[in-house]
């Protein structure tokens, strides 16, 4: 028979684990990047195409696709300049140099006044900035509500610490004054 190993044959529509987790990280990022998809509606109309969302996630290299994530990359450094190359490689499954790249050609793009590119960044980015903003004021109330919790939780544990404290206090008390008498009782109960 065969060697068992690494190709071991498995049934119709197997996939290995370490790929169906990438896929639901890929998929997780699709549902939530709105970005994404105001970028893609602006580049279907202005180019008049029918592309996905999958399909920008998806390694193609059709011009359509590859423009979409650019511009994505370029307002997203443009407008968080704290973000790392690598991160949003990352978003996409590429590499920093690709981000690179692509920021600079929608940079030089728009530079020589390409009429695609400026109507692409014309329509989508006061949007995309509303959304950034929108996006960074709900991870600040999220944040401070967090906070607000964690006070919550402290103060009712020293709460319940006190009261832990005061019992245990008269329980001590009570003992003393069952076993001896006023004298021998210690000062920190009285």
């Amino acid at each position: 028979g065969r060697p068992l190993g690494s190709r071991l044959e498995r049934g119709p529509g197997y996939t290995d684990p370490a790929s169906a987790k990438r896929e639901r990280i890929t998929l997780r990022r699709m549902r939530r990047n709105i970005q994404v998809e105001l970028i893609l509606n602006a580049v279907n109309s202005v180019l008049h195409t029918e592309h996905t969302i999958e399909e920008v996630y998806a390694k193609c290299r059709k011009r359509e696709l590859v423009l979409t994530r650019s511009i994505y990359w370029y307002f997203k450094k443009k407008h968080i300049p704290k973000v790392s190359y690598s991160t949003l490689a990352g978003e996409f499954s590429k590499d920093h140099a690709t981000v690179l790249h692509a920021v600079r050609q929608v940079q030089a793009l728009l530079d020589v006044h390409d009429r695609t590119i400026t109507r692409i960044v014309f329509l989508t980015e006061q949007t995309f900035v509303d959304l950034i903003k929108e996006r960074d004021e709900s991870e600040r109330l999220d944040r401070l509500e967090a906070e607000q919790q964690m006070v919550l939780k402290t103060q009712r544990e020293r709460a319940k610490t006190k009261a832990r404290t005061e019992i245990a206090k008269k329980s001590l008390e009570n003992m003393y004054k069952l076993v001896s008498s006023d004298q021998y009782i210690p000062g920190w109960i009285r």
